[in-house]
């Protein structure tokens, strides 16, 4: 894992085959019901798949990245302890964005009605051309490239968003560690 930051970049987080797998689940089923759940504001496509049975394979399979990543991220940060609850694995979403759609205004993970999130993670699924995300006060700029892993502080102090140079479809998982409130 490459540290900048306090932003975690882990490279090859999770299998090609495994992140293939995720998006062809979506494409078969997951697309559909997320219909229902688009969040306008955003223009992207997104929902929970981890209660759906025939994605537990490879939810499993992403629980072994986060938990590798997260220990990788605790280590270098050792006061980033497992100490709070983490619920990964409840939390989690699918992302799907189109050429120019996305998340486009600068934001945090924290505050307002998600006090208890401290650390972001985001798996990007597949490499886009354009879509980058960028942490505001890190000036800091991430390609999505496929399998790869960021874990970042969930707080103001790394302020985000997707760059609106999103040529191809981008795929991601993104969820959250938070305390125990």
């Amino acid at each position: 894992m490459i540290f900048r930051n306090f932003i975690g970049i882990q490279e090859n987080a999770l299998s090609f085959d495994v992140c293939d797998d995720i998006i062809k689940w979506w494409q078969g089923y997951g697309v559909e019901y997320s219909r229902q759940e688009k969040d306008s504001s955003r223009n992207i496509l997104a929902m929970n798949p981890t209660g759906f049975p025939a994605f537990k394979g490879m939810k499993d399979a992403v629980n072994y990245a986060l938990n590798k990543s997260w220990g990788e991220y605790t280590k270098h940060y050792k006061y980033c302890t497992r100490e709070w609850n983490n619920t990964f694995y409840r939390t989690w979403k699918i992302q799907e964005s189109k050429p120019n759609e996305g998340f486009f205004g600068w934001h945090k993970e924290q505050g307002g009605d998600q006090p208890g999130r401290f650390l972001v993670w985001m798996i990007y699924l597949n490499d886009t051309i354009g879509g980058e995300t960028e942490f505001f006060y890190q000036n800091e700029s991430f390609t999505p490239k496929k399998g790869t892993c960021l874990i970042w502080p969930a707080a103001w102090t790394h302020t985000h968003r997707q760059a609106n140079t999103l040529k191809s479809p981008k795929f991601i998982l993104t969820g959250w560690w938070t305390f125990n409130i």
